[in-house]
């Protein structure tokens, strides 16, 4: 039996005024941030996506950064292929 590596991905996405921004320093305008963790389970099954919110502006009410979310969505959407657990 041969085992086969499969990729692993760890980063952030930071949600902003004009929508979402990938990794990197967290922009000045930011209002959260979200770390992810994906990789499929095995090779031959969907790719979870994990995202963790690790930070929140808290002079911008959750009424405000709701309705963000509401605007832009999540930065990766589940489909066929992948699966997106939230943990806030």
């Amino acid at each position: 039996m041969t085992v086969m590596a499969y990729d692993r991905d760890q980063g952030s996405y930071h949600l902003t005024p004009i929508g979402w921004v990938k990794g990197g320093e967290p922009p000045p305008d930011r209002v959260e941030t979200w770390k992810y963790d994906t990789c499929p389970a095995s090779v031959w099954s969907k790719e979870i996506f994990h995202f963790d919110q690790v930070w929140v502006d808290e002079a911008i009410g959750k009424p405000d950064r709701d309705a963000m979310l509401e605007k832009f969505g999540m930065p990766v959407l589940p489909n066929k292929t992948r699966d997106v657990i939230l943990i806030r």
